[in-house]
């Protein structure tokens, strides 16, 4: 049996980030956690850090750009719009306006996994479909409309399910892979440290009276 296919808008209510306005800055008595894209990497779960503390004081309703863990941010501006899950955010957490926030429609008959919706969004067939749609002018743009009747293919629940662990298990696999690049260049570093050292030591001492 084939797999069906869904639009976005069939499984995900897509919702507005907050527009920041003016130079973002943490302040000390803000109410409200900002994510950044900083804060982010594409195709990995998002788990709030104490170094992501960005308090900021809106002065505006904000409840309609509160995001919460399941939820799927999408990149909605410029050439690289990556997809992430939530995972762990603090309370009254908001997105900016350079993101979609994908909530799981809870009038929905079927189900799709924000795991795997966030998978879907990064693979290939569906990021140039968003390409196609987004505008261009000097900073692209992907509407929400647009974005809406983007198709994704929605297998049953346990493919799903099967296909979200095993994205887990590449982001691991990647983030292990980092921390073993990151060791091995600190290494390089130390002995190459070391041996500049060791002449520079006995020019010194050859160059003492």
């Amino acid at each position: 049996m084939a797999t069906p296919y869904v639009t976005i808008g069939d499984v995900a209510e897509v919702l507005p980030g907050f527009a920041v306005k003016g130079r973002v800055e943490h302040q000390l008595d803000g109410c409200c956690q900002l994510i950044q894209g900083r804060h982010l990497t594409p195709g990995e779960p998002y788990r709030y850090r104490p170094q992501d503390r960005l308090l900021i004081d809106p002065r505006r309703a904000i409840e309609r750009y509160l995001v919460e863990p399941g939820d799927v941010l999408l990149a909605s501006r410029g050439t690289a719009n990556y997809a992430v899950q939530i995972a762990d955010v603090p309370p009254r957490t908001i997105a900016p306006a350079t993101f979609y926030i994908l909530r799981h429609r809870k009038d929905l008959l079927c189900s799709c996994l924000p795991a795997y919706l966030a998978w879907a969004l990064e693979q290939p067939r569906t990021q140039t479909q968003i390409g196609q749609i987004r505008t261009s002018t000097a900073t692209p743009i992907v509407q929400r409309d647009d974005l809406n009747a983007v198709r994704i293919p929605l297998p049953p629940l346990a493919q799903q399910q099967r296909i979200a662990a095993l994205a887990e298990l590449m982001q691991r696999e990647r983030a292990l892979l980092r921390r073993l690049e990151t060791a091995t260049h600190r290494k390089h570093q130390a002995i190459g440290s070391a041996l500049y050292a060791g002449p520079l030591r006995e020019a010194s001492k050859d160059k003492a009276p």
